[in-house]
């Protein structure tokens, strides 16, 4: 039996046979420990609803609105929760391990220490949301958005977050261990001492990420943008960095050893204190302002000198459209080719 109250802790209703909520109005109410598991919530209004460890295992929750409800210590294991609105949402502590959630919307949510193991997020939108220690082993976030997310300290061993947006997210000491990340974008994420070794983060964009002490061990940064990243003490045990994009970045003190770097462009890169003997070099880019270790001579190991702009931004304004405003963007890059030549 289920005794559903109101807001002041009055008796509203009792329910014997819970067999569904499709499109009830359940908002304000207090649920916490309530046993709705395996019920039909479809398009339910639960704003606000508290169901403090409540029991909604293998429940669907498909376009149903839990803005602003409170739902922490709740265990939501193997329900659906597609396109379901939870902006606001207190949920620290949850379980949503092996849930569906694609399309959903967690916004400004609170998840501290909640359970995402083995859940599908794919093309959800994940900002601004507080999700400290929390656990997404084998999680799927491709083509979400967690812009300004704070991640910190959380687990996402063997998560798959292609195409996923962490522009300006807190990750720092996340484990990404062995995730697939082609494609996402890192720019100016915090990924200070992140675990990100044995990934693959090929065509990523990691634009002025703070990658400082980060651990990219036999990871793959293949054609990957790192321009202006801070890689300060960062460890690159055999990783690969083939045609990657190191414009201003800074690796002093970072550990090279058996890293491939071919084709790279470092032009205005910080390699100080670094032992690039045992570094694949080979035909990487640089220019006056790279800055080498001490009696390193650069075309002696491969290094091809090169003021030209990058071939990524020619690409770019090729591809620029032929208003007014792109015209001249076009023009200026030509003029620019053309001193440099």
């Amino acid at each position: 039996m289920l005794i559903i109250t109101n807001q002041n802790g009055s008796v509203i209703k009792e329910l014997k046979d819970l067999d569904n909520f499709l499109y009830a109005d359940l908002s304000g109410l207090k649920l916490p420990k309530a046993d709705l598991s395996g019920t039909v919530m479809f398009q339910a209004n639960l704003t606000g609803v508290n169901l403090i460890s409540a029991d909604l295992r293998l429940t669907n929750l498909i376009n149903t609105t839990l803005d602003n409800a409170v739902v922490s210590n709740a265990t939501f294991k193997s329900s659906k929760l597609d396109k379901a609105s939870l902006k606001n949402l207190d949920g620290d502590g949850a379980n949503f391990s092996n849930t569906s959630a694609v399309h959903s919307d967690w916004t400004r949510a609170t998840l501290i220490k909640a359970d995402f193991s083995k859940s599908d997020l794919n093309h959800t939108t994940f900002c601004d949301v507080k999700a400290e220690r929390a656990e997404f082993y084998e999680a799927k976030f491709t083509h979400a958005n967690l812009s300004g997310t704070v991640f910190r300290f959380s687990s996402m061993l063997r998560l798959r977050g292609q195409s996923a947006q962490f522009i300006n997210t807190n990750l720092e000491q996340v484990d990404f261990e062995a995730a697939q990340l082609t494609w996402a974008n890192f720019s100016e994420a915090n990924l200070t001492g992140a675990l990100m070794r044995n990934v693959k983060s090929n065509n990523a964009n990691f634009t002025r990420a703070n990658m400082t002490q980060a651990n990219l061990n036999q990871s793959d940064f293949d054609n990957a943008n790192l321009s202006h990243a801070t890689l300060v003490r960062a460890s690159a045990f055999k990783t690969n960095f083939t045609h990657a994009n190191l414009r201003d970045a800074n690796l002093d003190k970072a550990s090279l050893n058996g890293c491939t770097l071919n084709l790279a462009q470092l032009q205005g890169a910080i390699l100080t204190n670094i032992d690039l003997k045992a570094v694949n070099l080979k035909g990487a880019q640089y220019n006056e302002d790279t800055v080498f270790p001490p009696d390193f001579d650069p075309q002696e190991n491969g290094l091809i000198y090169s003021k030209q702009p990058p071939q990524s931004e020619l690409d770019r304004v090729s591809n620029v459209n032929d208003t007014p405003a792109g015209k001249k963007t076009k023009q200026s890059w030509r003029n620019v080719v053309k001193r440099i030549r």
